[in-house]
């Protein structure tokens, strides 16, 4: 690829990105707000905790996930101070980043695409001003952060996993330093940690036992300052924070339709019961163990439910209470919606694709891994929550499979009229699913862009 172009790319990308942040001057609520509270005190009292009145074994910062994007914020608050603009404009940054080493992978992957080079990088711009995207790097959200370790891990290993397993030592550690820190933003770096793992074993067999005990080792050597924290606060193994079993009950919970809801009985009930985070999130844990158990068929239901909401293009850009005007809603929903159509059809096509190389008897390493890797990613939404800055790393690790695509769409489009028919009629049927089962969802937010003021928010108010 062309240095220069790459160059300008990722201007682009960074200009976009950072823009939308200062345009906009998001405030830090939920999440956001909770991630800030916390960095705060790291920096100040040199305490991982979100409210400093209340004994630290009841604080409610271990029920966000953690620590590294607190860590992150306040590595940065103690560099350049609490100015949130420094933090939007690290995450454009890292997003541009992600978005080029995306683009390095997908050549990686499809050698074949070099010869429609314009392709790659016009899907490498239109996924940097991916709105979705673009949102969350305006906020202190972890999205950003995790993306890019998430990205950069593929990127290392692609670079190195052909290579003599008796050299480059140095890279394997590397590389296992970034999936613990991976890790420690969100806990699907552990399913990346051993997708890598499986994959490099499966190339070098025995030869790769000495540089997986490397890899592991840097691995847990991220963890364990955390583990040996949370065993002395709260007398137990916590690997990661106090949030699976929350989205695992939540999530899993028959009428939830896989969103993250705390207003139903029994959830309040447990809430009431259980003072202590870690009790909360292991009777919720035991809940779902105990549903799976007792009631299969309604938790396969549950399950199925929330594979096809994956493919839904109404739970597309998820953050809406920076708006104000009917000009900004809507042109956040085209373009999402746009967005993901084009992603989500890939998605479909890479199914058909895959369905159609195991028939034909021609299935590849390549194609495994590819598989297992959009499974994995896929593995958090469907298990726990189904929102949409949960199935963004899914979406952007698609973007290899856009620009193949549309590569064989420009060149054989008449060809594929089959598989456009197949991808129309889920993204109807996902979509139609989902309006239905959360209909009065639906219509609040048509509402709003209804009732919005047709000019776009006052930027400077």
């Amino acid at each position: 690829m062309n240095k220069k172009i790459l160059i300008i790319i990722f201007s682009i990308i960074v200009f976009i990105n950072f823009g939308y942040a200062l345009i906009y001057q998001i405030e830090p609520v939920v999440d956001a707000s909770s991630y800030d509270e916390v960095a705060i005190n790291i920096v100040n009292l040199e305490e991982y905790r979100a409210n400093t009145n209340i004994p630290l074994e009841l604080d409610s910062a271990i029920q966000r996930v953690g620590p590294g994007y607190e860590l992150f914020l306040a590595a940065n608050y103690l560099a350049f101070g609490r100015n949130f603009w420094v933090i939007w404009l690290i995450q454009a940054i890292l997003y541009g980043l992600t978005i080029i080493m995306l683009g390095y992978i997908s050549l990686k992957l499809f050698p074949e695409i070099k010869k429609n080079i314009k392709i790659v990088y016009g899907v490498m711009i239109s996924f940097g001003i991916f709105i979705d995207a673009v949102q969350l790097n305006g906020m202190l959200m972890t999205e950003s952060l995790f993306l890019f370790l998430l990205v950069l891990s593929f990127f290392i290993w692609s670079k190195i996993y052909e290579s003599d397993p008796s050299t480059k030592f140095g890279w394997w550690i590397i590389l296992g330093i970034v999936l613990g820190l991976q890790t420690l933003v969100r806990p699907t770096g552990l399913i990346i940690f051993i997708l890598l793992s499986v994959a490099t074993l499966y190339r070098h067999r025995l030869k790769s036992i000495l540089i997986l005990c490397l890899l592991s080792l840097a691995f847990i050597s991220i963890q364990i300052p955390w583990f040996l924290r949370n065993y002395r606060v709260y007398h137990q193994f916590v690997f990661h924070s106090a949030t699976d079993g929350l989205n695992v009950l939540s999530g899993n919970y028959p009428g939830n339709h896989g969103e993250f809801n705390a207003e139903f009985p029994f959830y309040k009930e447990l809430k009431e019961k259980y003072t202590s985070p870690i009790e909360l999130n292991n009777e919720a844990k035991k809940w779902y163990v105990n549903f799976l158990i007792t009631q299969p068929f309604t938790a396969m239901a549950v399950i199925l439910e929330k594979i096809i909401l994956c493919f839904s293009l109404a739970k597309t850009s998820g953050f809406w209470f920076h708006y104000s005007g009917k000009i900004d809603q809507v042109a956040t929903i085209l373009l999402s919606v746009f967005e993901n159509i084009i992603i989500i059809s890939s998605q479909i096509f890479f199914g058909i694709y895959i369905i159609k190389k195991i028939r034909d008897r021609s299935f590849t390493s390549k194609d495994l891994f590819m598989t297992f890797a959009l499974l994995a990613l896929a593995a958090t939404p469907i298990l726990t929550v189904i929102a949409n800055r949960h199935r963004l790393p899914m979406a952007l690790m698609s973007l290899p499979l856009v620009i193949y695509f549309a590569d064989i769409l420009i060149r054989n489009y008449k060809k594929m009229y089959k598989e456009i028919i197949i991808a129309i009629l889920i993204l109807i049927f996902a979509t139609s699913i989902d309006v239905y089962l959360q209909f009065d969802k639906f219509k609040d937010r048509l509402h709003r862009v209804n009732t919005a003021n047709i000019t776009t928010q006052d930027f400077y108010a």
